[in-house]
């Protein structure tokens, strides 16, 4: 166990740090409750402890790899991830590609986040305030998420994220009417632009 982190200190690689230890605490405190039900030597106990060590670094492990591929993964959605269609999904991100990835873990992200705005864990206000990019990211796939849904038989696919972005929308439009629009004609003018053949410099 590591000594506690100092307040502004945090990062990712103490967050695996953390986990690490939670792995080991956690499998200090299965072990207590099974040595009510069947007795555990101490061979035992240091096998269990162990197994919730390796659980940790594993994690912790996991943890840093997708900290450091997230923020390409966002780069690539945001400039790349342009979805009227799902041939335009199956062109622009096939399955098994680099950039499927890149979309799942955005938009994985992105669920994640919304579910604790709509369950009340953060406050809603402040979280408008102080974010913008889930409304970018769920406009590049909303033209066919009821296709998405369909095709994998999944209804309530990305439903945290539709209905954060509703009411994000909702809440930008008292503030401010007609940004919502606003903001979709720049992005599809530069979605426009992006689209558009580059000219060979000249030499």
């Amino acid at each position: 166990m590591r000594r506690p982190v100092e307040l502004g200190q945090y990062t990712s690689y103490h967050y695996s740090q953390t986990l690490d230890d939670h792995g080991v605490l956690a499998s200090i405190g299965l072990s207590a409750v099974a040595s009510h039900v069947v007795a555990a030597g101490d061979a035992t106990k240091s096998v269990i402890l162990l197994l919730g060590m390796a659980v940790g670094v594993d994690y912790s492990l996991f943890y840093i790899r997708r900290e450091a591929v997230r923020p390409e993964a966002r780069g690539w959605y945001v400039a790349n991830c342009n979805t009227a269609s799902m041939e335009d999904v199956a062109r622009q991100a096939p399955m098994g590609s680099k950039q499927n990835a890149f979309v799942r873990m955005v938009l994985s992200y992105w669920e994640m986040a919304a579910s604790i705005v709509n369950r009340g864990l953060i406050d809603e206000e402040f979280f408008f305030e102080n974010t913008g990019e889930q409304w970018a990211v769920w406009e590049r796939v909303r033209p066919i998420i009821g296709a998405w849904r369909s095709s994998y038989g999944n209804p309530p696919l990305f439903g945290n994220l539709e209905k954060h972005v509703q009411r994000l929308d909702a809440w930008r439009e008292q503030r401010s009417p007609g940004i919502g629009e606003a903001m979709r004609r720049m992005m599809a003018q530069r979605q426009q632009a992006a689209s558009k053949p580059k000219r060979a410099k000249r030499k």
